[in-house]
């Protein structure tokens, strides 16, 4: 019997912005930038790359498009560090 292949798929960017803290500069609205940061530890979490991350992010982040490739680049390496910590921490007894 063929074992099942499971889509890839992205994890979902509102469900992020609707879970992120409210902004303390900007009352009413969620941290879009910890929404962002939380979207990408998942996605690498799941297996996509910190490149492939980081396009997606310009996608469907629009405090990504407002502050361009170099702020999507960051957070996905920042959250690409972050996993591999968190990682490092799991393996140890």
């Amino acid at each position: 019997m063929k074992a099942a292949i499971r889509a890839r798929r992205w994890p979902d960017y509102q469900r992020c912005l609707d879970g992120a803290p409210e902004s303390k500069s900007r009352p009413g609205k969620p941290r879009e930038s910890l929404a962002d940061f939380t979207w990408c530890k998942t996605a690498l979490d799941w297996g996509w790359t910190t490149q492939e991350t980081a396009a997606r992010l310009m996608e469907v982040s629009a405090k990504a498009r407002e502050n361009g490739e170099r702020y999507a680049a960051l957070t996905a390496q920042n959250a690409a560090a972050a996993v591999e910590r968190n990682g490092q921490r799991k393996g140890r007894g």
